[in-house]
Formats: structure tokens, C-alpha cells, sequence
């Protein structure tokens, strides 16, 4: 009798024009063990300005369908309102969230954290986690291990009081 393998879902949000490259290579190197959910761009023009609309549709067409999600962090990574919304409809649906901080990632300079708001507010709670691009080699068991611990997390430990973002014109 064959066995029937079942992938753990993650959606993975990142910076669209700037982390493509990250999400290609992150896809081909983890694809046979999870099964990776990825953003339809096509849909974002018709809840570009409600983002009450698009945090409901991203939580019900994307979120649901995973078990976690993966917010890749690079330098352009805090001023995208996508990824301010995908991180809220995640905590809204109580999933596993984790940070990754790409090799392009570097602080502000000013000193603070140059991470989404969002996620800094969770992960400094206890919530989410943080961890460096570089700790991916470690391979799917590293991953896998790393979502299971994010999805245990209790719900009571998600900070999540910020405004939501909304787009520059």
C-alpha cells in the first residue's frame, strides 16, 4: 500500500520587486516538504485602498490554507502595507508566524529594529520567531522544527494594538 505523504502550509509573504529571488530559492529548496502558498498578485488591485477587505480576503484565501507564515525581512521589508496586512490576518487566524532575516536585512541606522512593525511588536512578546537566513541550511527538519514551535506558541502572547498600515500614495 502507498503511503500518503502530507506537506505542512506555509504562505510566505516578502517584498515583491526587492525578495523575489529569496522566495524562488526558499521554494525550490523547500518544496518537497511543504507544500508553500504563495500571494496572488492579481487580486491586490481590487483591495488596494480597503484594507479591512483585503486583510478579510488574504485571512480566508491564504492564511487559512496553512498552518503558518513565514515573513521574509529585507531592507523594504517595514514599509510594505501587504506584508503589514498579511502579518495581521495571520494574527487574527491565531497561526504560527516567523520572522527571517535575509542577507539583505540590515538595521536602521539610526539603531532600531528595521523589522515590520507588526512582527517586532510579536516577536518582542514572545509570539512570533526570529531567525537568520543562514539557519535555513540546516534543511526542512530545521524548519519543520522551527514551525512546529510557532504554531504551539499560546495565543495570549500576540501583541497586536498597531494601526494598520495603510498604502503611500
Amino acid at each position: 500500500m502507498a503511503t500518503i505523504e502530507i506537506k505542512t502550509n506555509i504562505f510566505v509573504c516578502y517584498h515583491r520587486e526587492i525578495d523575489q529571488n529569496y522566495f524562488k530559492g526558499f521554494s525550490r529548496y523547500f518544496d518537497s516538504g511543504f507544500e508553500i502558498v504563495k500571494d496572488r498578485i492579481l487580486d491586490r488591485a481590487i483591495d488596494r485602498n480597503d484594507s479591512t477587505r483585503a486583510i478579510r480576503r488574504i485571512r480566508q484565501n491564504l492564511v487559512a490554507r496553512t498552518d503558518c507564515t513565514v515573513v521574509f525581512c529585507g531592507p523594504s521589508t517595514p514599509e510594505c502595507h501587504w506584508i503589514d496586512w498579511e502579518i495581521q490576518a495571520t494574527l487574527e487566524a491565531r497561526h504560527g508566524l516567523i520572522g527571517i532575516r535575509l542577507p539583505t536585512y540590515s538595521p536602521d541606522p539610526a539603531g532600531s529594529s528595521n523589522i515590520p512593525p507588526r512582527l517586532l511588536d510579536t516577536t518582542q512578546s514572545g509570539y512570533a520567531l526570529w531567525v537568520r537566513w543562514k539557519a535555513l541550511d540546516q534543511g526542512s527538519g530545521y524548519l519543520f522544527d522551527l514551525i512546529e514551535t510557532a504554531t504551539s506558541k499560546q495565543p495570549d502572547l500576540i501583541s497586536n494594538r498597531r494601526v494598520i498600515q495603510q498604502p503611500a500614495d
